[in-house]
């Protein structure tokens, strides 16, 4: 009997000892397997939000790191495994670390592993924006700029003639007659045409830095009074110089061609200097054998290839010529509307809204200055045709378009609505344009006396259509 109990007992001691350890391993599992599914949730969580986050500082990759690395400081434990790729158009996170087992450090420090043993942990996201079709388009009508024949406008030591004007190129009239060489500088540079200029190449390449954003640009008026287009609404990672189209547009004596001259191998003058573009370190090098101009003739180089800033610091006014808006409204839409390139954006659909710029110092103009019954009927005919041809689209069903017209008014007294009071003429335009929008279509006055905060409010508008990320794991 005391031998049987004996046995029992040894038994039990033996199953115990058995069956514990078996019992407390699995218990140990289920909760490594519980921390290795709660590491999984938090680092996608985690991955996904940081990845959000820098999205929103794009196309600055040098601010989107900064925010990335100061947002993983709240995550110390993450921060070491995780690496980020940042680009002007997407964001990609990438965690990499292990859920330990529960001994996993002690059978690691008994073989000789630092590394605790645990079950590897991956989480991966991608955010990226939907490419935008976007064309940005400048006013150069004549009344940016006095009559090439005059004396020019009177302003002062700060807008003094070009150097090129002043000694190497003299232009002169069809009779010989020798123009003015200040009135000649201000049909490329003047207080109120340069912030024109200047607003142009900052939103243009706002747009611009995102590589897979088709962007246009175009100068108004070009032929027949419509838009010139110097750029086609294409992205720029498709090529960022082969779609430049180089014109030498300008009416009588004045081209292209000696606006750039004029900016290129100015010296002086800061403001008539060609800006730097955003990536460029320094100017174009005079030297060289691919120079934008032919010195001498002064006319341009063909096999030269021009950047967005060089482009638009050409332009010379279009004398005795003005936009009109008919022709101008449906030239930009229908050019935003029509284009089809997801091929060269790796597959990535086209924006479902095309936005447009018309960037102007004046209301809209058809023979008269709006409130005109010539302009408002103009406008109206051609808000008619777009929505006809949007809704005619069977292809693109989805897409919206958002025309902006943008305002600048000029502090100087020489800008085409100084000294008027068109208070009620742009509250007018303003309710006409929001009484014409529709679900597909809309017009939007956006105006300002300083350039850098038209700047802001649009940056701030296409922050609504750019920045809506998309999340891939």
């Amino acid at each position: 009997m005391d031998r049987r109990c004996s046995q029992r007992g040894s038994v039990m001691v033996l199953t115990a000892a058995i069956v514990l350890p078996l019992l407390f391993f699995f218990f140990a599992l289920t909760l490594d397997v519980e921390r290795y599914f709660r590491m999984t949730k938090d680092a996608q969580e985690i991955a996904d939000d940081a990845s959000l986050y820098g999205y929103r500082f794009l196309p600055d990759t040098a601010a989107a790191k900064s925010a990335l690395d100061g947002y993983m400081s709240k995550h110390p434990l993450l921060k070491p495994s995780t690496t980020f790729q940042v680009d002007s158009d997407f964001i990609q996170a990438r965690i990499d670390t292990v859920a330990p087992f529960s001994f996993g450090e002690l059978v690691g420090s008994l073989t000789g592993n630092d590394t605790p043993l645990g079950i590897p942990v991956r989480a991966f996201s991608e955010v990226r924006g939907t490419p935008l079709n976007a064309a940005v388009v400048m006013d150069v009508g004549g009344s940016l700029a006095p009559d090439i024949n005059s004396d020019g406008w009177t302003l002062g030591t700060d807008w003094p003639v070009a150097e090129l004007f002043s000694q190497r190129l003299k232009l002169t009239t069809a009779f010989g007659k020798e123009l003015n060489s200040a009135s000649v500088t201000q049909q490329c540079f003047n207080p109120v045409l340069s912030p024109l200029k200047r607003l142009t190449l900052s939103l243009y390449s706002h747009l611009a830095s995102y590589k897979l954003n088709g962007v246009g640009l175009g100068f108004m008026p070009g032929a027949e009074k419509s838009i010139e287009f110097s750029h086609e609404v294409l992205p720029q990672a498709l090529s960022p110089f082969e779609h430049w189209i180089w014109s030498v547009s300008g009416t009588g004596e004045m081209r292209n061609d000696y606006c750039l001259a004029a900016a290129t191998y100015e010296v002086n003058h800061h403001d008539y200097s060609v800006p730097l573009s955003p990536n460029s370190t320094s100017s174009p090098p005079i030297a060289s054998d691919e120079v934008p101009i032919h010195p001498g003739l002064w006319t341009f180089n063909p096999k030269y290839q021009p950047t967005a800033a060089e482009v638009v610091w050409s332009q010379a006014v279009r004398e005795g010529k003005e936009g009109n808006i008919e022709d101008v409204l449906l030239r930009l839409g229908t050019r935003l509307v029509s284009p089809s390139i997801e091929g060269s954006r790796g597959g990535l659909k086209n924006s479902t809204v095309a936005i447009g710029f018309i960037l102007t110092e004046n209301l809209p103009l058809y023979e008269s200055r709006y409130p005109a019954s010539s302009a408002k009927n103009a406008i109206e005919r051609a808000m008619f045709f777009l929505n006809s041809y949007i809704e005619s689209d069977e292809i693109q069903k989805n897409l919206r378009l958002k025309i902006y017209y943008v305002l600048l008014h000029s502090k100087y007294e020489f800008a085409p609505l100084r000294g008027l009071d068109v208070s009620s003429e742009i509250a007018s335009l303003r309710q006409l344009f929001n009484e014409l929008s529709t679900e597909r279509i809309t017009l939007q006055l956006v105006e300002s006396s300083e350039p850098d905060k038209l700047t802001s409010k649009l940056v701030d508008s296409l922050v609504l259509e750019t920045k809506t990320g998309m999340i891939s794991r």
